[in-house]
């Protein structure tokens, strides 16, 4: 399993899967998305 970030530009938000390498399933790593947001 690889940690992996999937994004939605048109909606603004976020959300971390784990991603399995063998078949490509993805399973959500939090409870819900988050409003995308910059770092600095």
């Amino acid at each position: 399993m690889l940690l992996e970030r999937a994004v939605d530009m048109a909606a603004g938000l976020v959300i971390t899967v784990f991603a399995c390498l063998n078949c490509g399933r993805r399973k959500a790593a939090e409870s819900e998305p988050r409003p995308l947001t910059a770092r600095y």
